[in-house]
């Protein structure tokens, strides 16, 4: 459901003019051309969260995996490193995605509330948490 990124009001069945622009008829905002390539949509809201957020995760929960072959010091070095930079890179992934969500959609109908966005990026970051999780525990029974 599209939404206006000031005021959030609802724009569904709101038709665009002759220049192909929507405007906001509670508070008046001029929304960008409502071109099929130019709009926000939910696909490209969710190809964002997925190329910012899981893809990244899953490299870099991936990457300990290779400890596992090294020898036990290089291995430990590894995990040790893993575990204190891996929540930082999520949560700046997060942050980032949300942000770009934000920035994206900014003069153009929202496919979501505002509200929302920060929820999708927590949701988005349920894989990339589970594969950290995961790694400590197989680690966690290998040493």
């Amino acid at each position: 459901m599209p939404t206006c990124p000031i005021c959030n009001y609802s724009l569904v069945g709101i038709e665009p003019d002759e220049q192909h622009r929507l405007t906001c008829p509670e508070c008046g905002t001029p929304l960008k051309p409502a071109s099929p390539n130019s709009i926000f949509t939910k696909q490209k809201f969710h190809l964002v969260f997925l190329y910012i957020l899981v893809i990244p995760t899953i490299i870099t929960n991936t990457t300990p995996i290779a400890g596992a072959f090294l020898p036990m010091e290089i291995g430990m070095f590894v995990i040790i490193f893993h575990v204190m930079v891996n929540p930082l890179i999520l949560i700046s992934l997060a942050i980032a995605a949300s942000i770009t969500a934000f920035v994206r959609s900014k003069r153009y109908p929202r496919p979501y509330p505002r509200w929302t966005v920060l929820l999708w990026g927590l949701l988005y970051s349920l894989p990339g948490s589970a594969m950290y999780f995961f790694t400590l525990y197989v680690f966690g029974q290998v040493y």
